[in-house]
Parts: C-alpha cells; structure tokens; sequence
C-alpha cells in the first residue's frame, strides 16, 4: 500500500505517538544533565514550536492494493506537478524495484547507446520505448494490441528483459530508415511519434524488414502517415492498428494494404499551406526533395549524411523574399513550400 503522511506525524503510521517529542527530550535532559537554564530553553521551544505543530493537518491519500496501478500513476502525476515527474516510467520502474530491477539504470545505458549513435534519436523518450515494447509483448501474447498506460503497467519484469534488446534494435533500425529518407536530425522528423510503431514493426520483423521490397512497403506507409497527417491527434490506437497491419502487409501474410495507407489524403492546394517546421507534411516535403534527386546548387552533389552535416544544409526560400515582394508575389506564394528547398549555408 502506498501511504502518505495522516493528519499528524504520529498518526501517519511512520512514528509511535510522541515518538520524536519524548525520544528528543530525553537526549537533551542526559545531555546537559538537568541544567537549568537548558531546561528553561528547552520549555521556551516546546511552547512556541513543538506545541503549535501538534494539531497541524497534513493532508492524506490512502491507496490500497487493490488500487489499479494506472490510478496509481494519474494520482501521482496531479499531485506531483511541483516535484520530480512521476510518470508512468516512474511508477514502473517503483514496481520494477520490487522485482529487483533497476529499470532506470537499464534505461539510462541504452538511451545513451540510442542518441550518442544516431541524432534523429536525440528526442527519444523513456515513454516511447516502453510503447514500442508493450506493442511487441501485446501481439505476443493473448492480450489485444495495445500501448496505452493500463498496458505499459501490466508489464512484468520478464517481459521487459525478453523485449528490450530487441526494441532497442527496433530503434536503432528505424534510424537508419530515418537516414535512407534523408531525415538525420530530430528536429526534421515529421512525426516524433511515429517512431514508435516503427520501430515496434521493425523489432518485429527482425530480418524479414531487410530487403529492398520491405523497404519500398514501409516507405509507402511512412509517408501516406506523414502526408495524411494522421499522427497529428491521439495515437495509442494507431499504433496498435499500425504494428499488426503493417508487418503482416510487409512479410505477405495480407494482400491487404494498412488503414494509413487506404485512408491517406493530400491535396495539392495544402501546399500553399506549408510554411513552417510546425507542420509535419513541410518537413516531409523537404524530405523527400533530399530523397528524390534535388542537388546542391553550388556543386551539383547530391545529398548525404555526410555533406548534410558539413554544409549545413537546410530549408529555405528558391527564389529570396526580397525579389518576390519587388515582383508583387504574394506572402502565402513565396513562404510555401513550393518556393523552398533544401539549400547549404554556403
């Protein structure tokens, strides 16, 4: 049972009744050995500190064993919101701590491993890997697909250590799919969330996401999500929509193309639409103009990790704003999309 402080100190359950009044007392009285004056200090405190405390009322939530963890978790998260975080990661790894597992500790060493290697990794957070987990544990077992708190929460030590290596490579693949886009950094991912199924389909995988062929299939998936911006709103439920159907469409056990794909959308008339990082079909559009050929204009190289980090390359206007407005060209023209590229600072 998790237990808080009661309406005093002695009742909370932590001290027997006057445990810290009596126990302080006899210590000062042995150790000046009954002097007066002490004892007359001693008095002075009772009276205008100790005496004014007993009948203060500390506030108290009982949670009791059959309490559901997840209620556990939204209690801990309203109460807590001047402190340290006590997010669902928290709880687990409280719970995790009972089983003698230092989920923290475990966490800390592949998250370095993650970003230290890869940068578009560098926003990944401990929430995130334990969705891709849960996702992979869910499918596995008779439960229905799923990442959401209640799921996360019913993980047992066993699950996590049978997964986590694997969703760690799951990540670090969905990196290099990242980089084979010509998205490298974080602040270029379109959609920070959508690494989750990713990541979770391709630990799934395994050695059947390899090929060429399952590639061009994830790739379609990807971007009919980043395009129908349909990562854009709640995402539990697609993630667990996602992970079945796509890996299933990938290894050919379904003719049948995923939802995100069937149900994408985009019109061309959104383009003049696009004119920052805060939407994520902008980002993907400067993607896929990497992606698909677009050159330097100074060398006429085509873009790789490698010159994308020496020469700085980033997204900005073909045609300079200057020239645009003496040409009477309207704002929402030449800040679209349309009139943008992927550019180095020289």
């Amino acid at each position: 049972m998790v237990r808080l402080p009661h309406t005093t100190l002695a009742r909370s359950g932590y001290l027997p009744s006057n445990y810290s009044v009596v126990h302080a007392l006899r210590g000062y009285i042995e150790h000046w050995n009954l002097n007066p004056e002490k004892w007359n200090l001693f008095q002075q405190f009772n009276d205008k500190f100790i005496d004014g405390f007993k009948p203060y009322q500390v506030p108290v939530i009982k949670l009791g064993k059959e309490t559901p963890k997840e209620a556990i978790c939204l209690v801990f998260e309203k109460v807590n919101q001047g402190g340290v975080p006590l997010n669902v990661f928290e709880l687990l790894t409280a719970t995790f701590a009972a089983g003698n597992f230092q989920l923290r500790e475990d966490w800390d060493s592949r998250e370095q491993r993650l970003k230290t290697g890869y940068t578009v990794l560098e926003n990944l957070q401990s929430d995130a890997f334990l969705q891709a987990l849960t996702l992979l544990v869910t499918k596995a077992s008779d439960r229905a697909v799923g990442c959401r708190r209640r799921d996360i929460l019913r993980l047992s030590v066993e699950d996590y250590v049978k997964w986590a290596d694997e969703v760690e490579k799951g990540f670090i693949e969905a990196a290099r799919f990242m980089h084979s886009q010509k998205i490298f950094r974080a602040r270029d991912l379109p959609y920070q969330t959508q690494l989750v199924p990713l990541a979770a389909i391709l630990a799934g995988l395994g050695d059947a996401g390899d090929t060429e062929g399952a590639h061009q299939k994830l790739a379609r998936w990807y971007w009919c999500g980043v395009f129908g911006e349909v990562y854009s709103g709640p995402t539990e439920t697609l993630f667990a929509r996602d992970l079945p159907e796509v890996a299933g469409w990938v290894r050919g056990e379904s003719s049948d193309e995923p939802t995100t794909i069937r149900d994408a959308n985009f019109q061309a008339s959104r383009l003049l639409t696009l004119r920052t990082r805060n939407s994520a079909a902008y980002k993907g559009v400067h993607a896929l103009l990497m992606r698909d050929g677009s050159r330097d204009f100074r060398t006429g190289e085509p873009v790789e990790a490698q010159i994308f980090f020496d020469d700085n390359i980033d997204i900005h206007h073909v045609f300079p704003q200057s020239w645009c407005r003496r040409q009477r060209i309207e704002s929402r023209v030449f800040d679209s999309i349309v009139n943008k590229t992927a550019i180095a600072a020289r």
